[in-house]
């Protein structure tokens, strides 16, 4: 009986050595498998923040070209002419008058009295229609005295 008890507490003894190993490995197992969890957890995030800043670098980039765009086009929009100089000289009938006077001064050259015009026009931008042609007789009319 000695011996079938010394064979059964070493194989207990065994079976608990291994049972003991099992035990660890299956914690080193779990350790790894939750570090693995953990690490895939961490990339899932990364490529969710990644794809995150892609969108909002994209957005800033298409906000940065909107108020581009807008700076371009008021610049575009202030150098042009205002309305009150928009209607051509000769077919306005408000200023009929002066444009006939006008007219007589440079002898019915109309396409000089454009030039002049145009020429007030570029040099002191923003006046109404009848102050370019009142500043070209008068600088007409000054002229020629001299």
């Amino acid at each position: 009986m000695l011996a079938v008890s010394t064979f059964s507490i070493s194989k207990l003894k065994r079976l608990i050595n291994d049972f003991t190993d099992y035990k660890l490995l299956f914690q080193f197992h779990h350790e790894n498998i939750q570090e693995i969890t953990d690490a895939i957890k961490l990339k899932f995030l990364h490529n969710i923040i990644d794809k995150y800043l892609i969108s909002i670098s994209m957005g800033l980039i298409v906000v940065l070209l909107l108020i581009s765009l807008s700076l371009v086009l008021i610049k575009v929009w202030s150098s042009q002419p205002r309305g009150n100089v928009s209607k051509p000289y000769f077919s306005d009938a408000k200023n009929r008058k002066l444009q006939k006077r006008l007219l007589i001064l440079l002898n019915g050259d109309v396409t000089t009295a454009e030039r002049l015009l145009k020429q007030q026009r570029q040099k002191h931008q923003g006046q109404s229609d009848t102050w370019y042609l009142e500043k070209v007789i008068y600088d007409l009319e000054r002229d020629h005295r001299y």
